[in-house]
């Protein structure tokens, strides 16, 4: 069997831009729902949008609400 070796053409991501980045998605999440749409609604448009089962869209917004409090100390 031959070795597989991993090459990585760019530097790792500084955990301070990874963090902002939590907190700028978790901004983001919070303007949605403040945005007038109900969170069926966001539902219906993001499975309408990805053709993903509701199921799995209902737990990706699940966890983006607590990416911030879970990742960062911010």
């Amino acid at each position: 069997m031959d070795k597989v070796k991993v090459v990585q053409s760019e530097p790792p991501v500084e955990k301070e831009v990874l963090a902002a980045a939590v907190v700028n998605i978790s901004g983001a999440l919070t303007a949605l729902y403040k945005s007038g749409l109900n969170r069926d609604a966001i539902e219906v448009l993001l499975v309408d949008a990805t053709r993903l089962p509701k199921r799995d869209i209902r737990a990706v917004l699940d966890a983006m609400k607590t990416l911030r409090s879970r990742y960062t100390n911010l």
